[in-house]
């Protein structure tokens, strides 16, 4: 990229930031810049790392159950064991591994069999998902949003 022209007034005074900062001229000119780079939302764990956070409450609270009832080996189970071994809670709350008995089996009551027949059912509920366009929505549709806000907001004091 070629040289960039400034005014020598201009010059000047990005000199003296410089100097009053003790920076460089590029570094009091990137320091400037960035005030005026739209905001971007805070980085947010991707779904992966909350699901493992997820997994890990679960698993927590059924050590502490097995260890409460007295089952030191269920309750000394390693996080990796746990992935491979642990089924979740039955309808009555007890931590159950998959080697458990009935732990194949999903009660009929349970919110995975009215998932199960809605679905079967072709149920929509005609709602767009907003959940999995988190991100994108805040990285887009909301910085658009804001960035029109702001228009309209000096438009107003003109």
């Amino acid at each position: 990229m070629g040289q960039l022209v400034v005014n020598p007034d201009i010059a000047r005074r990005i000199e003296e930031i410089a100097r009053r900062e003790n920076k460089t001229v590029d570094e009091a000119l990137a320091a400037l810049l960035d005030q005026y780079r739209p905001a971007t939302p805070p980085d947010l764990p991707d779904s992966e790392e909350l699901a493992r956070r997820a997994w890990r409450k679960l698993y927590d609270k059924a050590r502490r159950m097995w260890r409460e009832a007295g089952d030191e080996t269920r309750a000394a189970l390693t996080d990796e064991q746990m992935q491979d071994d642990f089924w979740g809670f039955d309808v009555d709350g007890i931590p159950r591994l998959n080697d458990d008995p009935g732990t194949d089996v999903i009660p009929d009551g349970s919110l995975y069999k009215l998932g199960e027949a809605l679905a079967s059912a072709g149920f929509a509920s005609g709602k767009t998902d907003t959940a999995s366009r988190s991100r994108e929505i805040l990285r887009q549709e909301y910085a658009d949003y804001l960035t029109q806000r702001v228009s309209d907001q000096d438009q107003k004091r003109e």
